[in-house]
């Protein structure tokens, strides 16, 4: 089957919708420098486990949950991203733990009976590492409250509505630096998670990756500065499957 999809999916705003497409204008010279024929466009849709049109997908950007819970088997791993995140090796990002600024707890400890907003039980940021963090810290949130998003994770915090959420430190960084959200300024983070493998590039099961990833890491470098730091884009690296398959679920 031809493979005809490409998409970028992660850490897309509309703020940032044409450096995306610009980094694949990029990806795709290099690939045609080598003979390789890439999807012209990108589309905006997300993969998982069930969807079909994984039979077609060409290059594409997941959570590390989903792939080692299955979609590993499905899809074949290019590379690790590097946003360059702080407190954690290249390669690897941790979840902010954000609450209301006014809140007058002050520890994660505190947040015993709370009520944590998650974007998606498939989230490795926003729901398998703050469970994992509380379980080590013994803590047990009263609720679980589903948002969609890390954007409607960190507004239902702000407005009260839910008391603590983990929020990526790259999708922190969009909200706060590129999207400039007003709400930001009535949150502050009050503990981190422990780092883990970023979200890979991936392409199909039958796709060989290494022309892939020669051409994401030239189409890095030839990136505008302008770009690559509305990106957050550092470079890639390769981290082993193995790296993600070890880093363990919640109790």
């Amino acid at each position: 089957m031809k493979k005809t999809i490409a998409s970028l999916p992660m850490y897309l705003t509309p703020e940032t919708a044409g450096d995306h497409r610009l980094f694949w204008s990029q990806i795709r010279d290099c690939l045609a420098d080598v003979d390789v024929e890439a999807p012209e466009t990108l589309s905006d849709r997300e993969f998982d486990t069930l969807t079909p049109a994984l039979d077609a997908l060409f290059f594409t950007q997941i959570c590390g949950m989903p792939f080692r819970m299955g979609l590993h088997e499905r899809v074949t791993l290019i590379a690790t991203p590097d946003y360059g995140v702080a407190g954690c090796p290249p390669g690897y990002y941790r979840s902010a733990m954000v609450v209301q600024a006014c809140d007058h707890r002050q520890n994660f400890d505190d947040f015993d009976g709370a009520v944590l907003a998650y974007n998606s039980e498939r989230s490795q940021s926003g729901f398998s590492s703050p469970l994992s963090l509380a379980s080590d810290r013994g803590i047990r949130f009263r609720r679980l409250l589903p948002t969609g998003s890390h954007l409607r994770s960190a507004r239902m915090v702000a407005s009260g509505i839910a008391d603590i959420a983990a929020i990526d430190a790259v999708s922190l960084d969009c909200m706060t630096v590129i999207r400039k959200e007003g709400f930001s300024k009535d949150l502050r983070i009050i503990d981190w998670t422990e780092p883990v493998p970023g979200l890979p590039f991936v392409t199909g099961a039958s796709v060989d990756p290494a022309p892939l990833r020669r051409a994401v890491r030239q189409a890095i470098a030839r990136l505008p500065a302008s770009t690559r730091c509305r990106l957050r884009l550092y470079g890639i690296v390769d981290i082993p499957a193995s790296a993600y398959f070890d880093v363990r679920d919640p109790a």
